[in-house]
Formats: structure tokens, C-alpha cells, sequence
């Protein structure tokens, strides 16, 4: 089992005994993350943003201007639907067309 806890713009990764620790940058703990990224109902705020292709800063900036959606609350923990986002991103402009806002998180 691998245990990662993020510490600013880096990364311990426990390896099996948790005594040992390697330090990666975040961008490499991003890529295990997204390997090990199962399809559920329910997503934290860094794995909505891996979801739809994007950094937690810029996902972030997303829901605050309306773009995303904002997440649910489960005891105090955000989570953001997976439909809501998909929604969400459907409703993105696409490059090269008309750029009408029918986002309903407007």
C-alpha cells in the first residue's frame, strides 16, 4: 500500500514499511495519483481537478467564478459529483464555436 501526504510543493510517499520515505515533486505525485484514479461517484477537490484535466489552484479559481461546480458537503468534507462536473465542462466553451453561456452554475 502507498500512503501519500501532501506537504506544500512536495510529496512524502511512504513505501511499504513506514519508516521509509522518499521525497518526490508534486508533479510526479500527481502522475501516481492519476494512475491509481478509480471512477467514482464522489471526488475530493484534487482529484475533481486531475478529473477534468487541471491543477487544485485552477480547478479552484473554477468554482469560484461559476464555471464549476460547487462541492457537496459530507460532515464537513467538500465532495464534488461527478455528473455536476461533467455537466459543468460540457457547458465549457469550445474552442473555435459561438461561445453562448448556458452554464447552469452561472
Amino acid at each position: 500500500m502507498v500512503v501519500i501526504v501532501l506537504i506544500g510543493p512536495w510529496t512524502v510517499k511512504g513505501l511499504g514499511n513506514m519508516n521509509t520515505r522518499e521525497f518526490i515533486p508534486m508533479s510526479a505525485a500527481k502522475s501516481v495519483v492519476a494512475t491509481r484514479l478509480t471512477i467514482r461517484r464522489g471526488l475530493g477537490e484534487a482529484e475533481a481537478a486531475l478529473y477534468v484535466g487541471l491543477g487544485a489552484t485552477k480547478f479552484s479559481s473554477l468554482v469560484r467564478d461559476g464555471r464549476m461546480p460547487r462541492p457537496r458537503i459530507i460532515d464537513g468534507r467538500r465532495i464534488w459529483d461527478v455528473d455536476d462536473i461533467d455537466a459543468a465542462f460540457r457547458a465549457l466553451p469550445i474552442e473555435g464555436e459561438d461561445n453562448k453561456d448556458d452554464n447552469p452554475w452561472h
